[in-house]
């Protein structure tokens, strides 16, 4: 029998098998089924964590989304408060022009020029208010630098009739406000 069992190791190609070997073929097959069952494992487990991390990042984005949606509306309905109440300061303000004409129908400039100047520092928000007259002519100026609040001297002022706010202006139906496009802004004064 034993020449028979050597006989076939020999004929196979294989050595005499050791009392090792029989622990190295185990060890091999156990290392081999465990990456067998291991990889899928990881694999299928990497896909998860992948697939999460997709949600997660697409969440995130949704998130800052929603977020900034939320601050354009913000904007937008703070932007259209301060707006309406301007509106409103100019309309008054159109009263009080009408009050500051004397019997013969001129302007009283230092009436009018102390009112609007009260009106620039209790609203910071007005850097600089003017009365055109319907020529494009101003006939007051009041500028906010710094805390000071100064009105232009007479011979400072300038003729606004050849700019786009005055030309779209005078072309409206009386008690109509005009709201200059955030475009125009920048553009020098």
């Amino acid at each position: 029998k034993f020449m028979m069992t050597l006989n076939r190791f020999c004929h196979a190609g294989q050595s005499m098998p050791s009392p090792n070997r029989p622990f190295a073929d185990n060890r091999f097959d156990i290392i081999v089924e465990f990456i067998k069952l291991v990889i899928p494992v990881l694999l299928i487990g990497g896909l998860v964590l992948y697939i999460h991390y997709l949600i997660e990042v697409q969440n995130r984005r949704n998130q800052l989304l929603q977020q900034e949606v939320d601050v354009v509306h913000n904007t937008h309905d703070l932007i259209d408060r301060r707006l309406k109440l301007m509106s409103e300061d100019v309309v008054r303000l159109t009263d009080v022009v009408l009050q500051q004409h004397d019997d013969q129908n001129q302007l009283n400039q230092e009436g009018l020029g102390a009112y609007l100047r009260q009106i620039a520092r209790f609203k910071p928000s007005y850097q600089q208010i003017r009365f055109l007259d319907s020529v494009g002519q101003e006939q007051v100026r009041v500028n906010r630098n710094d805390n000071q609040v100064l009105l232009t001297a007479t011979d400072k002022l300038q003729n606004k009739s050849q700019r786009y706010y005055f030309q779209e202006t005078i072309s409206l139906s009386p008690g109509t406000v005009y709201t200059l496009s955030l475009i125009h802004i920048s553009e020098p004064t």
